[in-house]
């Protein structure tokens, strides 16, 4: 299933005439989402890292995707 397919905001946003100078501009979106139950141990701080894991995880498969953080993450993420 293609990503517009699942997320139609992906597809609507990838298929965007953007020009500049003539020139069209691609532009895709992606997003890295977390959930977890706040406690003693987690807290916000760890939801935000976790969704932008989650954000690179998006950019390193190739862009214009959702992902969601799971633990098997690299916990190191690099930016493509």
């Amino acid at each position: 299933m293609a990503a517009g397919e699942q997320y139609p905001l992906l597809g609507q946003i990838e298929a965007l005439e953007i020009v500049f100078d003539d020139t069209k501009i691609p532009v895709t979106l992606s997003v890295g989402v977390a959930a977890m139950i706040p406690d003693a141990i987690n807290d916000g701080d760890s939801l935000i890292r976790n969704a932008d894991q989650a954000l690179y995880q998006a950019k390193r498969n190739g862009r214009n995707q959702v992902r969601t953080f799971s633990k098997s993450i690299d916990p190191e993420p690099s930016i493509p």
